[in-house]
């Protein structure tokens, strides 16, 4: 059972090895804790005490780079003797802080003539900024949160200047996109940092409007997109291929001419049968005196073209 629990024991401090590196990486990126002390002087007054720790941690919020803990109640006196230390030095101070688990300890000291401002890192134990100086009478708080912040965090981040932007369209509830990324629709008002963007107005069946505009911190801006519609574009005609005519054979030319009445063949074919009749009448009449008539053959063609043959034979 003893071995059971040694391997447990043993895994677990491997296990929590392993898993070390992962919480170190990720540390970085949280900000560290800050424990801000209140002044440690018999010549302030307790209501100035708390002022000046109230406008020292509103001072180091504008810098963004720490977390403020809470200020506990703690004399420091009492401090020095549980640790031992003579002056609240790097070590002491790191000692008092570690007990907060906090990660830098802002120390702030007046004894009348002197104000020393210092900054500590607890887990370095190293003093990492100090302002020392003389203020005059009544401006201490002036010198730890103006100049003593200035020397032991570096300048005050220039708080940003914002420009207000109207965007607008001709057209209602057109969607207006800054730098690629959808703010809203028509009208907008937005506030923008100065300098470049580009501003971009859409709506559905109008061509996009977009545009560069560079914004000025001494003026607001305004601004209006002009949409046009997308143009419809026109159905083409259908074009119907004209119907060709039928394809016949060509007539006869001597068909398509008109016939004389004597170039026919009924015309002619009515001429041999006159002629014929003609002629019998009068081999009738002659044979009518008592002669024998002759005999013979009548001739006659249909073809108006061959009628010049047409006769009678007589035997």
């Amino acid at each position: 059972m003893r071995k059971s629990l040694v391997l447990s024991t043993a895994c677990a401090v491997v296990a929590l090895a392993l898993a070390c590196p992962a919480m170190v990486s990720a540390q970085p990126d949280a900000k560290p804790t800050l424990l801000v002390l209140k002044a440690d002087s018999d010549k302030l007054s307790e209501k100035q005490a708390q002022s000046i720790l109230k406008e020292t941690k509103a001072g180091i919020a504008k810098y963004e780079k720490y977390v403020l803990m809470d200020t506990p109640e703690i004399d420091l006196l009492d401090e020095m003797v549980t640790y031992e230390c003579i002056e609240m030095d790097a070590a002491c101070l790191s000692a008092v802080a570690e007990k907060h688990k906090a990660g830098f300890v802002l120390y702030t000291s007046w004894d009348g003539t002197t104000l020393t401002v210092r900054l500590v890192d607890v887990g370095a134990k190293t003093l990492v900024g100090e302002h020392v100086a003389t203020p005059a009478k009544g401006k201490v708080e002036q010198e730890v949160t103006g100049a003593g912040l200035v020397k032991v965090f570096g300048p005050l981040p220039e708080k940003p200047v914002l420009v207000m932007v109207t965007i607008d369209a001709n057209v209602e509830a057109a969607e207006v996109f800054i730098n690629q990324k959808r703010l809203g629709t028509t009208p907008l008002k937005v506030k923008l940092k100065p300098g470049a963007y580009t501003v971009s107005v859409r709506k559905k069946d109008f061509l996009m409007v977009e545009e560069k505009l560079q914004v000025a911190a001494t003026e607001t801006m305004d601004w209006k997109a002009s949409l046009k519609p997308i143009p419809v574009q026109a159905e083409k005609p259908v074009i119907v291929p004209p119907v060709k005519p039928p394809v016949t054979a060509k007539k006869d030319r001597k068909d398509d001419e008109e016939t004389p009445f004597y170039g026919t063949w009924w015309f002619w074919t009515a001429v041999g049968v006159g002629t014929a009749a003609i002629a019998t009448g009068t081999v009738l009449a002659v044979t009518a005196e008592g002669e024998q008539p002759p005999v013979g053959t009548v001739r006659f063609s249909i073809s108006p073209s061959a009628a010049e043959n047409d006769a009678i034979f007589f035997e």
